[in-house]
């Protein structure tokens, strides 16, 4: 028979596992994952993020829009960036018929609006 102490440490030790156990699965079923889509707009964001430090997100708003978030920083060429977006979003397989280009502050202000087809 277990003595009190014994018990515990034996109520101790499977505790712990079944309580890691628990929200592992808790985790795993409720993590998004993340879908065709999302690697399309994964790989867009790397090769736009590459070499331009003004480059914040990109996201899909809705099924005919690609929106990237930047920082507002004088100098830049806003209608060439969005050119070279919609290429490189057509060659990740993630255009969309319209590119905008906005900046980061409250209310987001367009930069850019084009149609990349």
């Amino acid at each position: 028979m277990l003595s009190a102490s014994s018990f515990r440490k034996v109520l101790h030790w499977a505790a712990v596992p079944a309580l890691l156990a628990g929200y592992s699965l808790l985790h795993v079923a409720t993590s998004k994952k993340c879908d065709d889509e999302c690697r399309k707009l994964n790989d867009l964001e790397q090769a736009l993020s590459e070499n331009r430090t003004y480059f914040r997100y990109a996201d899909f708003p809705n099924d005919s829009t690609l929106q990237i978030h930047v920082t507002d920083t004088t100098g830049i060429n806003w209608n060439h960036f969005a050119d070279t977006a919609c290429l490189l979003a057509q060659s990740k397989g993630a255009a969309r018929h319209y590119i905008l280009v906005t900046n980061m502050t409250f209310p987001p202000d367009t930069l850019e609006r084009m149609e990349c087809w």
